[in-house]
Parts: C-alpha cells; structure tokens; sequence
C-alpha cells in the first residue's frame, strides 16, 4: 500500500550509495581489526543486578563474619574474599631463619580457607 503512512514509526528514506565513502582500514581488512565491543565476563555480575532481591543486612561481628566467609559460600566467592583480604591478613617481616618470612596478622580460624605460599 503506497498511501499508509505509520504513526509511530517514521521510516527514513535510504540513502544512495554514491554518497557513502568508505575508510580504510589500518589493518587492510575490516575482518583483520580485533573485536572491541566485548566485555569482559564478570562471573558474579548477578549479584548487581538491578533485578534481583537485595539480601538483608544485619549486624555481626568482623569475626564471625569470616566465619561465614569460610564456611557459607561457595569455593569460588571464597577465594575471591580471600584474594581481596590477604594484605590485611599477611606482612613480610624479618625472620631469623631465611631473612624475610610471611607472617600472619590475624587470627586464622578453624575451617578458615588459606592459600599456601611455597617461598620459591
């Protein structure tokens, strides 16, 4: 039908093609360039959702909540808690037998995930 004209959708004449000029391409190809559009995959980005229920906060001591630090979440979440609380938990200082050692700062609990460090 040549007389229906949308009402909400105004559709743009297309262009002709004499007016496009193509750039080149540094790497010669379009399909030689790296993709930059992807970003990178954040394996825990469910939990900023806007959708989903925010937990309750209560209140708890800071050791109780390593305790649920360690036992509660899954290997993963651990590690990445650990990752993030190591400076607080470790410092290198002197030590009589090699020269320099890692020592603990805190109270390490039973259970309480740890990495182990090798010293090589």
């Amino acid at each position: 039908c040549t007389k229906y004209k949308p009402r909400f959708h105004n559709l743009t004449p297309p262009k002709s093609p004499d007016n496009d000029v193509l750039a080149e391409s540094d790497h010669g190809a379009a399909r030689a360039e790296p993709f930059k559009g992807r970003k990178v995959h954040d394996m825990f980005s469910w939990l900023a959702s806007r959708h989903r229920q925010q937990p309750k906060m209560i209140a708890i001591s800071e050791n109780e909540m390593r305790k649920a630090a360690s036992t509660n979440l899954p290997m993963a979440m651990r590690f990445r808690i650990l990752k993030e609380t190591s400076k607080e938990s470790v410092g290198v200082y002197h030590s009589h037998i090699h020269g320099r050692g890692l020592f603990c700062l805190r109270d390490i609990e039973a259970g309480e995930m740890v990495i182990e460090y090798a010293g090589e």
